[in-house]
């Protein structure tokens, strides 16, 4: 297509450019000639200005086939954008959760972070679906730091209840999920006792994060009508259990879980 660029001289001095394949609807044997100012608003020629056939005396101009291709293309990147952007926030977020070592500090931080982004229904269902989940839950044989322990399985339990999650019971049996749970069921104290004692080193500020896990974890509706007053790393463990022999039973699995 050919495009000439000339200048008009006009109140607002602008460059624009003459596209003769652009057509502007003007009554009958007006001139087939848009004039568009580089900024992309248009521009009428002085000699039929307010001529135009639109009653609120604004160009009409006929759409072109490529509009709405051009704003599915505009809706599908910034589509790909955000979930470029939750992407990296959550990657970030398990480098920071890294791996199980004792009283990792970090570990607890980052857990505690997920978990209270993890009530949000909308990123949970978002970090499920992008497969997230199976990263988090890795090495679960591991984890020997009892706080961060029922963290996790304070964010596996409500996932197990849901059912949708691509995580199955067998491949957290192969990441060591009944190392875990044993060890766990061997701590009878509540998690918001065990979160005080000096010798576990939590800040007032993390207290206060494990403490609302602890309320989000109680409203869970897995607990029916013999909802605890506190949680502990035994009772939580225990309805872990419970959930995966359920799953493991409905998928026609009769193996054991413990054994």
């Amino acid at each position: 297509m050919e495009v000439h660029r000339v200048f008009v001289p006009r109140a607002e001095h602008s460059w624009i450019v003459i596209r003769p394949d652009c057509r502007r609807r003007r009554s009958e044997g007006a001139k087939d000639t848009r004039l568009e100012r580089l900024d992309g608003k248009a521009w009428e020629d002085d000699g039929n200005r307010g001529t135009d056939d639109d009653s609120d005396g604004v160009p009409r101009f006929e759409e072109d086939g490529n509009v709405g291709v051009a704003i599915r293309t505009i809706h599908e990147l910034r589509q790909a954008g955000a979930e470029s952007r939750f992407k990296d926030e959550v990657e970030d977020l398990l480098d920071r959760v890294g791996k199980p070592t004792a009283h990792n500090v970090t570990r607890r931080s980052g857990l505690m972070e997920l978990a209270e982004k993890m009530r949000d229904k909308l990123f949970c269902t978002k970090f499920i679906s992008s497969g997230l989940d199976q990263r988090l839950f890795l090495h679960l044989g591991q984890e020997q730091d009892v706080i961060s322990g029922f963290i996790l399985v304070s964010l596996l339990v409500p996932v197990l209840e849901a059912g949708i999650t691509p995580i199955f019971v067998t491949q957290l049996r192969r990441q060591g999920i009944t190392r875990l749970l044993i060890r766990l069921i061997s701590v009878d104290d509540s998690i918001l006792a065990i979160s005080k004692a000096r010798k576990n080193n939590m800040s007032k500020v993390a207290q206060a994060m494990l403490m609302e896990q602890h309320e989000t974890f109680l409203q869970l509706r897995v607990w029916g009508d013999l909802r605890p007053q506190e949680i502990s790393p035994r009772t939580a463990s225990l309805r872990c259990l419970e959930l995966m022999v359920r799953q493991s039973r409905e998928a026609g699995d009769t193996g054991d879980i413990i054994s």
